[in-house]
């Protein structure tokens, strides 16, 4: 059992020196890593944050206070133009699930941002009255936590294993949101686990030879990022091999990680499945959360009834229609470019809350027409101030019946922005 900071009788001002001391050494460890030492934004966002928790200063954890400290905006500028805050914020979350899924130890304190919020979280992982000293020096301490290099290729597996360790550490949150808990009331009534039900992408990678043949290193190396194979290269059929089971996509694990940690606010615990380790029967015992869309079956399969669904368009490729009305559509038209020339810019998302007839219990779809689609909608009910976009004139007892909404979010480099709200159906 972990225990943060609130779980004490003192403050955040109270912290006594020797636990600051270890939060402030942890701080820098984690600054330093090469996940962190790459990005200076994130760097002082991470500083700034820690520091203004420590001194018990939690009023100048908000967007616009952090817009104007830290990335020297003018008191003027508009949160709603300007994603920077928002954006980094998201990016300093993944680096930290990153950092923390790479050490071969335990750390004595984990620093955690919970989706929606700038404060920084300390998280004791053992007692502590049984914190370990300090190490003496930064460079013994790194040495000390250098396990396996991160890879890529494994991103998706460690990202589910601290899925698992979020529950375990059963986090303590102060008052459960009530527009959170009414739109996830259906699922937090069974007395059953929580199925989240992860997307399985359609994985092919190389055989070995072909690496060889190109005097290009594996991608899975840990010194490289992507193997770039000559424009004129061939690669024959035989040397791409399908690997179906054993990735997931980023996007989806991020967006199973922020739904963890909602159901643990409402004292849920969750089983993660694979959507092919995934029968009828399964949906028939408990709640479930479909991550994903166009590689999810189970997706594709519950939804065919519904007003919005996915589909593949011959003139825009993968969109969100609205089947009263084929005119109404919404897609993403970089998916149509050049694969090498293709800059996402924006994406569209799918959330629909529905008490399934066949199956006989509830089931909640997040999915995107990309996985940053689906990252910005498990964002988007996962905060209670976004969900209220969606709700501000909806009918009496919305959350006893079925609904779809439909997001959009911009997307910057490898990063969503804040998700907003574009349509409704409550049936």
């Amino acid at each position: 059992m972990s225990q943060s900071v609130r779980d004490h009788p003192h403050t955040y001002e109270l912290v006594p020196k020797w636990q600051r001391d270890v939060i402030l050494h942890e701080l820098e460890l984690v600054l330093e890593n090469p996940l962190f030492r790459s990005s200076k934004r994130c760097q002082q966002f991470l500083r700034y944050s820690v520091q203004h928790v420590l001194d018990g200063e939690l009023d100048h954890l908000k967007e616009r206070s952090i817009g104007i400290a830290v990335f020297e905006r003018p008191s003027s500028y508009d949160t709603g133009e300007d994603s920077i805050v928002r954006v980094t914020a998201k990016e300093v979350r993944s680096r930290l699930i990153q950092y923390y899924a790479s050490l071969a130890t335990e750390p004595p304190v984990r620093l955690e941002i919970a989706p929606g919020s700038y404060k920084t979280e300390f998280r004791w992982p053992g007692p502590l009255e049984h914190v370990a000293a300090l190490p003496k020096t930064t460079e013994t301490s790194n040495k000390s936590r250098r396990g396996f290099p991160w890879r890529l290729v494994a991103l998706g597996l460690v990202l589910l294993t601290l899925v698992s360790s979020a529950i375990a550490y059963r986090v303590l949150f102060p008052a459960k949101p009530e527009l959170l808990r009414r739109f996830w009331g259906p699922v937090l009534e069974s007395s059953k686990p929580i199925l989240i039900c992860l997307a399985n992408p359609g994985v092919y990678r190389l055989d070995d030879k072909v690496f060889q043949r190109f005097g290009i290193q594996d991608p899975g190396h840990a010194t490289v990022v992507a193997a770039e194979l000559p424009d004129q290269g061939i690669v024959y059929g035989r040397e791409i091999i399908p690997d179906p089971n054993g990735y997931a996509g980023m996007g989806d694990t991020i967006a199973a990680t922020d739904l963890a940690v909602v159901f643990t606010k409402f004292g849920k615990s969750v089983q993660m499945r694979k959507s092919t380790d995934l029968s009828f029967s399964d949906l028939r015992s408990a709640p479930a959360v479909l991550i994903g869309a166009f590689t999810n079956s189970w997706t594709l399969e519950m939804m065919k009834e519904w007003r919005f669904g996915f589909e593949v368009n011959d003139t825009l490729g993968w969109v969100i229609r609205d089947r009263n009305d084929s005119a109404r559509v919404w897609a993403n038209p970089a998916l149509k470019q050049e694969l090498r020339n293709r800059k996402l810019t924006e994406d569209y998302a799918l959330i629909s809350r529905v008490f399934e007839q066949r199956s006989g219990q509830p089931v909640v779809s997040v999915a995107g027409i990309t996985d940053f689609g689906t990252e910005a909608a498990a964002e988007f009910i996962s905060d209670e101030d976004l969900l209220a976009q969606a709700f501000v004139d909806a009918p009496k007892q919305w959350d006893h019946k079925n609904l779809q909404l439909i997001i959009r979010t911009t997307v910057v480099g490898h990063t969503t922005g804040k998700p907003v709200f574009v349509a409704r159906q409550i049936w």
